[in-house]
């Protein structure tokens, strides 16, 4: 697709722009986090002669600027991150027990 290699995992898509590139991977996936790094094979070993057929080829390796982002998950602790939930139930709690007396 448009002279680049396209890597789809969990539903995300990573474009090759070189051989040999490492795309550093961070996806949450059923309630995990998962990390890798998927390695870029040269284009010409898997596209060329898909691209051939539709009369595309691989375009040609660069580099990208460093301000480039993949997609990347981030995981957050579930103590940190539902703050407001416990002092929702602690709310609760207190108007429940100042009634029953």
């Amino acid at each position: 697709k448009s002279g680049r290699l396209h890597l789809q995992v969990a539903n995300y898509t990573y474009t090759c722009y070189k051989a040999d590139q490492q795309i550093n991977i961070r996806i949450i996936a059923n309630g995990w986090l998962h990390k890798g790094a998927l390695v870029c094979p040269p284009c010409h070993e898997l596209c060329q002669e898909q691209f051939a057929a539709v009369g595309d080829r691989c375009k040609p390796d660069v580099t990208l600027p460093s301000t480039f982002l993949y997609h990347n998950d981030r995981l957050v602790c579930g103590s940190a991150h539902r703050p407001s939930i416990s002092i929702a139930v602690v709310a609760l709690l207190l108007v429940f027990f100042s009634g029953v007396t």
